[in-house]
């Protein structure tokens, strides 16, 4: 699960014996020569399997037992001089049936010692690759155990824990991508996610152009980098991306979130030319094909004191031909002479979505009427 590394054993054995345990003190001792089960791990993979005169490791590999009665619940995840542990929780738990029994183990990985020495520890991380072996010991009775038989390796003669060269190597996965997310512009989209914690040697960028499925390489990015810059230059549409990390082995973590973004070309300039101008009616002429809340009355605002006793408000929107429209009231009139401004508010759109440009909101009103200066009369 990311947190912890679990084992599990279903052993068939029609003939138990913890007969070592019952006959030797302390208890617990020496506890594989009875039918029990083993996980081994080498925290680092460096195959060092040198021990210490007490049989403490000296190195990282470490050691876990669950035998017959169960070895119950404990803290701690490896052993100081065959006595104390260090690190954090874990545990293994036995039950027995009809025809042998079954153990279970929890490693924390952030318990899974990586440095050599039993004075220093530090934690294994995402991404790292540590040696792995599972082994079952059989007792028939009669003092030590008659054999040894490991999960990868083969039967050992009694000497895997010396031959850590045997051990099968497993990696601690990396965590998935959280939090992608990516940002349209004109024939391109910037990505960006956070960056996955371990050893990444680089994220791989997926998409598609259907949600939840379809997804195919773009690229791949070294680690410490967490953008990207794709250019699938078709504007208008949208796509779908994933990214993954990726460990220093070719492994890779599960997708990360998918983000939907649609690449927008640079938005154009909308704006009307007023023109047409009546006692109750005048018509806006836009550069652009529109759509969207062009024909909403409440959409559009009249203003300036060639208002007169007009609404604010158009009472309806009717279009006239190409980009043209034209906003007529029903009752009042204009002032001639007096200027006016139409403010189109952001619910018009163009066909790609944009709103009209403020600063192109236009004015004008009803002709100026002739202003005469002076007249002679012959």
């Amino acid at each position: 699960d990311g947190a912890n590394l679990y084992v599990g054993f279903n052993v068939t054995d029609d003939d138990l014996s913890v007969d070592w345990q019952m006959t030797h003190t302390p208890a617990q001792c020496q506890v594989w020569n009875d039918d029990c089960t083993e996980v081994f791990i080498d925290g680092d993979f460096d195959q060092d399997n040198t021990e210490s005169a007490a049989g403490s490791p000296v190195g990282d590999r470490d050691w876990r037992e669950g035998q017959q009665p169960h070895f119950g619940t404990y803290e701690n995840s490896f052993w100081d001089n065959n006595t104390n542990k260090l690190g954090t929780e874990w545990w293994a738990a036995t039950t027995t049936h009809t025809a042998g029994y079954i153990t279970e183990y929890k490693f924390a990985f952030a318990g899974i010692d990586t440095a050599d020495g039993e004075a220093a520890f530090a934690a294994i991380v995402p991404g790292a690759r540590f040696g792995f072996n599972l082994v079952l010991n059989d007792d028939d009775g009669g003092g030590a155990r008659e054999d040894q038989l490991c999960w990868f390796g083969g039967d050992t003669a009694n000497t895997l824990y010396k031959t850590q060269h045997d051990w099968a190597a497993a990696i601690l996965m990396l965590a998935r991508p959280l939090n992608l997310a990516g940002l349209g512009g004109d024939g391109q989209v910037t990505l960006d996610w956070d960056e996955v914690a371990g050893r990444v040697s680089q994220y791989h960028l997926y998409r598609s152009t259907v949600s939840g499925g379809g997804y195919m390489k773009i690229a791949s990015v070294p680690a410490g980098m967490s953008d990207y810059l794709d250019v699938p230059t078709t504007n208008g549409q949208t796509f779908y991306y994933v990214v993954s990390a990726i460990d220093e082995y070719g492994n890779e973590s599960a997708l990360s979130n998918e983000a939907p973004v649609t690449p927008l070309g640079v938005p154009p300039q909308v704006h009307p030319l007023l023109a047409n101008v009546t006692s109750q009616s005048l018509e806006l002429t836009f550069n652009e094909p529109m759509g969207a809340g062009v024909l909403t009355p409440s959409h559009y605002t009249l203003s300036g004191p060639g208002r007169g006793s007009l609404h604010e408000q158009p009472d309806a929107v009717e279009w006239v031909s190409g980009n043209t429209y034209r906003l007529m009231w029903t009752s009042g009139s204009m002032t001639n002479g007096e200027p006016i401004a139409v403010t189109v508010g952001p619910g018009v759109k163009d066909l790609t979505g944009n709103s009209v440009d403020p600063a192109h909101n236009q004015a004008g009103g009803i002709g100026v009427p002739v202003q005469i200066s002076g007249f002679r009369v012959e």
